[in-house]
Formats: structure tokens, sequence, C-alpha cells
């Protein structure tokens, strides 16, 4: 990555790109993020065949990098480029690399993600496995099986209204770098608010919501991405049906606190829904439990230990 993100977060360093901070052109100055030279070496020391693929196409540029890799310790392999006429599906499509790590091209539209250009066929010889942009790769397994065999889970945070669900879900997210999905986002997008069943959003809308999402999502879980989903979660249907599309290691927590926790934490934020919303999503999400619950009545960052302990741990199971 570009020297000036050295320091700052993974968000930061997208918008430095959007931004076209001066440094992003300085590729001789390119620095690892994170331990990935560590990361490489331990995957080459085990018989792995590493090959770069850079981005750059000018002699000097790919000059640039090469210098980069050695300055910092990289592991050797060949340092591959597109030459004149070739996209990087071209270049992925000629080595057929048994693994395959690019990342969600974040800063400049998922629609340049290079596995999804590979021809079918090819691509079914492919292990793809997708990261956050600038997230690094030191949270991918050590052991060379494990990268393998490597696919994503997804998390579920559900609860009633006001009771903490998107802070949480949000801040999971980040520590997990996964691909966060808020459900009513979802159906407002696509205009699912509007079709209601005994006094709440129907079932129907809810499904459909999932029929949505869950065709990408398979796509970069079964990459390595992770997913946190945010949202009420009040018919059981919707998370049978979730669960069943995406077909995939999953958690679902439930968030528990007494509803007057639920209806202070709505007046306290910016945007509250008001006393009778609170009450009647509360209602309605409380009628079951789902997965393990979570006791929210005590700070939201003992809660979130609480369920990060709950999951996986990479370089144990592969899945984190």
């Amino acid at each position: 990555m570009h020297k000036s993100a050295k320091g700052h977060t993974r968000e930061e360093i997208v918008e430095q790109v959007e931004d076209k901070e001066s440094s992003v052109k300085e590729f001789d100055s390119y620095i690892p993020v994170g331990k990935a030279a560590q990361k490489l070496t331990k995957w080459y020391e085990q018989g792995a065949e590493i090959c770069y693929l850079t981005s750059r196409r000018k002699h000097k540029e790919v000059e640039d990098i090469r210098n980069v890799l050695k300055k910092h310790d990289f592991p050797e392999g060949n340092l591959l480029f597109r030459k004149d006429g070739e996209e990087y599906k071209d270049v992925v499509e000629k080595v057929v690399p048994d693994v395959f790590i690019e990342d969600d091209c974040e800063s400049i539209g998922e629609e340049e993600i290079t596995i999804t250009h590979v021809k079918l066929n090819v691509r079914g010889n492919i292990k793809s496995i997708l990261i956050k942009e600038f997230a690094g790769i030191d949270h991918l397994p050590d052991k060379i099986d494990k990268l393998l065999n490597l696919t994503g889970f997804f998390v579920i945070i559900r609860g009633p209204l006001a009771c903490g669900k998107s802070t949480i879900a949000k801040r999971l997210a980040k520590i997990l770098n996964a691909e966060y999905i808020p459900v009513d986002r979802v159906l407002d997008e696509h205009n699912l608010i509007n079709d209601w069943e005994d006094g709440y959003i129907s079932q129907k809308s809810f499904r459909k919501a999932n029929e949505i999402v869950a065709p990408k999502l398979k796509e970069k879980l079964q990459s390595g991405v992770l997913v946190v989903f945010d949202g009420n979660f009040y018919w059981k249907s919707q998370v049978d049906d979730l669960i069943k599309r995406l077909d995939f290691p999953h958690h679902v927590f439930t968030l528990k606190a007494p509803l007057s926790v639920c209806i202070e934490r709505d007046v306290q934020r910016g945007k509250t829904h008001g006393e009778d919303a609170a009450r009647a999503v509360y209602k309605k999400a409380t009628e079951f439990d789902y997965g393990t619950v979570i006791d929210i009545s005590k700070s939201l960052d003992e809660a979130i230990q609480d369920i990060v302990n709950c999951l996986p741990n990479m370089n144990e199971s592969g899945t984190k």
C-alpha cells in the first residue's frame, strides 16, 4: 500500500485512494499491509509457489514493485503484470493458480473484482479468497491445507429496536473485517416496507430481501469473506429462510435487555422511533430466542466481547 497509509484505519486508507492522495502513485515507496511478507513466507516454507500480480504495466513501475517486494523481504515469486491488451482475468486464466487472493475493490467498485470475470470452467479450478481492501492477509490461516479449504461464515445479530444491534453489528464487522448487511437498508432500497402482516412488515418482504442479497453473498462466503447481518429478525421464518439460502457456517445471536433499557436507548439516540414503536417491536422480537442469547443490559463492549468469544478462531478452524 502507499506510504501515507501507515497509521491510518482501513476506512481512512480507502478514502485516501478515492481522494487520489499523492503517495498512491509513488510505487517505489510502497509498504506491506500488516505482516503480509511473514504470512507469505510461512506458505512458501510449506512448499507453496508464490506469484504476485501487480496493477502496474510500465516497465519502471513494475520494477519499482519488484524492488518493494525485495526490500520488505517478501518470499521469492514470479511478479506478473498485464501486457498490452490483457486484463487481470487474462493473466489469471493463463496461470490458473490453486489459490487466488484479491481484495474487494472497495475504492474502485466491486465490479472490478477479477475472479468474477474469469471463465467459469477455469474459475472452478481456483480457490478464490476475497479480502477487504487494505485489511491485509494476517487473518488467513497459517497452514496451506486450511487455506485451501477456507470458507467464510455469517453472523446474524437480532433483537428489539434500540437494543444496540447496529452498534454491535458494525463494530463486530470491523473487528472481523466482515461485510456489514443492515436488513432495514435492503428493505428500503427495494421498496419492501409497504407489505404488512399482523401490524409488522410481512414475512414475504423479509424473504424477498433474503432472496435479493443471497446470490452475491454466497459467492463472497465461498471466497472466505465473513458477513454480519443487522436486523430485528422478528419473524423466525426470516432467519430460517436466510440460513437455508446461504447454507454456510453461521452464528445467530439474540440480544436481550429489558424493555425499559430499549426505550431509554431509543430516546438517547439522534433519530428516535418513539416509545410505541419500541414497545411493538420488542413484543414481536422477543417472542422467541434463536442461537446464543447475549445479555445487553450490561455495556455494549462486554456484549461484543461475549459474541467474539463464541466465534471460531481462524488459525484453529480456518474460518475466521
